[in-house]
C-alpha cells in the first residue's frame, strides 16, 4: 500500500484557467503546510493526522471504491462556462483525496459514497426558497449536512466548512474566508468562484461564495445568493428560479 502510495507524490504545477501563470510546488497529499511567501502556520497548530497515515488514508479511500480524485474547475476571469475550465487534478485543496493544501475533510459527493452522508443528511433544492444547511463535519451537530440545488442543466452539491475536526487549518487567516460562506462542486470537481491568478503572493485557496455575493451557474435559470455564515450553527442561503438567473456569464457578482 505504502509502495502504491508513493507513486502520487512529486513535482506538481497550480495554473490559472488559461494554462498559463503556474506555479510549481511538491506535491505532498495532504502536507497542510504554507506554500507561498505571505503563508504563516499558526505555532499553536497541529496537524489533525501524521504523515504516514495521510497518504494511507488517501489510498484506502481509493480501496473503499472512491476510484477518482477531488478535483477542479480552475478558471481565468474571462471563463463563462465553467465546465470548459481547465481540469486539475488533486485540484481541490480542502480533500484528502483531492490536494488537501489546505484542509483534509471529505467533500459531501465523497462522503456521499463512502455512506459518510445519508439521503436524510441531504437537503435537496429543486424550487426557490431561504434554505439552511449545517457544517458537513460531523464534529458538529446539523439537521442537514450538504445541499444537492437540481437544475434542468445539473446538479451541484453545495457544503459549509468550519476550523473543527480534520478542517482545523481553515482557522488560518489564509484560509478562514472558506469557513464564512457556500463550497461548491459538479460532482468530484470543487468549483473556483474566485477564480484567481497564481502568484508567491496569493494562496488561492478562498473559493467560496461569502455574503454580499450571487451566483448563476452557466447554463442553469438558478441563482444563489443571500449567504449568511451563523458559526458553528450553519449557513442560511436563497436559491432562485426562473428565466432572469440566466446569465451569459461565469455569474459571480457583487449584490
Amino acid at each position: 500500500l505504502r509502495a502504491i502510495s508513493m507513486s502520487h507524490l512529486g513535482p506538481h504545477e497550480r495554473c490559472d484557467g488559461s494554462g498559463e501563470n503556474c506555479v510549481s510546488y511538491d506535491h505532498n497529499i495532504g502536507n497542510v503546510e504554507p506554500r507561498y511567501i505571505n503563508q504563516t502556520k499558526p505555532e499553536n497548530w497541529d496537524h489533525p493526522l501524521n504523515e504516514s497515515n495521510l497518504v494511507e488514508t488517501h489510498e484506502l479511500i481509493h480501496l473503499f471504491g472512491i476510484y477518482w480524485h477531488s478535483s477542479a474547475r480552475k478558471c481565468d476571469e474571462n471563463a463563462t462556462d465553467f465546465r470548459e475550465c481547465r481540469h486539475r487534478e488533486y485540484g481541490n485543496e480542502f480533500s484528502l483525496v483531492g490536494g488537501a493544501g489546505a484542509a483534509l475533510e471529505l467533500p459531501a459527493h465523497e462522503r456521499y459514497n463512502l455512506h459518510f452522508l445519508n439521503r436524510e443528511d441531504i437537503l435537496v433544492v429543486n424550487k426557490t426558497g431561504d434554505f439552511q444547511i449545517g457544517p458537513i463535519s460531523s464534529a458538529l451537530n446539523a439537521r442537514y449536512r450538504a445541499a444537492l440545488v437540481v437544475s434542468d442543466e445539473y446538479s451541484l452539491w453545495l457544503e459549509y466548512r468550519r476550523p473543527v475536526g480534520y478542517d482545523t487549518s481553515l482557522q488560518w487567516e489564509d484560509y478562514k474566508a472558506n469557513t464564512e460562506g457556500l463550497m461548491a462542486t459538479l460532482s468530484n470537481h470543487l468549483i473556483d468562484l474566485n477564480r484567481g491568478v497564481p502568484d508567491e503572493t496569493s494562496t488561492l485557496f478562498t473559493v467560496t461564495l461569502n455574503s454580499g455575493y450571487t451566483w448563476r451557474p452557466f447554463g442553469t435559470k438558478l441563482a444563489i445568493s443571500n449567504v449568511v455564515p451563523l458559526g458553528d450553527v450553519g449557513v442560511n442561503f436563497t436559491v432562485s428560479y426562473g428565466d432572469s438567473a440566466n446569465l451569459d456569464s461565469y455569474g459571480v457578482e457583487v449584490t
